[in-house]
Parts: C-alpha cells; structure tokens; sequence
C-alpha cells in the first residue's frame, strides 16, 4: 500500500517545472514503505477509502463520519461492520491528533 495521508513525499511534476524554472534543485526523499498485517488489511484499506469523509468544525477536524464508514464497510462486503468501525476509531483517533496539530502549527508560520 502506498502511504496515504501525508503523502509519499515526492514532488508532483508541476512543482519539478517549477523548481526548474528558477534553478532551483530538489532533492528526492526516498518514499516511505511499512507493512500492514494481513489482519489489518481491511481496517486499513476501509480508512483509505473514507478519506474524504471528516467532519469538520471552525475549530478543526473532529472525526470520520461513521454512517459513511458504516455504508462503505457494508457495500464493500465486510462481515463485521461494526468491528472495522471499532478499530477505524483507533485509527481515527491518531489521525485527528495529527491533522488539528498540523493544522494548528500551519497557522502559526
């Protein structure tokens, strides 16, 4: 799997032609690999596919809208929805950590 969320940290090829222009000389990160169990697989590809499912408020991001992630989890055929919705949660949970404190380090530059 790739990594989503932030992410693989190459430069997209509008900012290589833009580097370029000006002389400019970026260097490649080498893309970030991990290995997701073969018992997380379907926890890890539900995340991905509701990753445009995050409520929202003025004071950030406040969690993953879970009739979405029920109906994504039951069209996709999974056996036990609400047992992919608990371990989203723990994912989630990190991932809201994460967003509001970018968000908020962001507003400070």
């Amino acid at each position: 799997m790739e990594h989503w969320f932030h992410g693989d940290g190459r430069p997209d090829a509008e900012l290589l032609a833009d580097a370029k222009a000006f002389g400019v000389i970026l260097a490649e990160p080498e893309p970030v690999q991990f290995v997701v169990w073969p018992e997380n697989v379907a926890t890890v590809q539900l995340f991905i596919d509701c990753q445009t499912q995050w409520r929202t408020t003025g004071a950030g991001v406040i969690g993953l809208d879970y009739s979405v992630v029920l109906a994504v989890a039951t069209l996709s055929g999974a056996s036990d929805p609400l047992s992919l919705l608990r371990d989203i949660q723990v994912m989630e949970t990190r991932a809201v950590e994460l967003i509001n404190a970018e968000a908020k380090e962001a507003t400070k530059a």
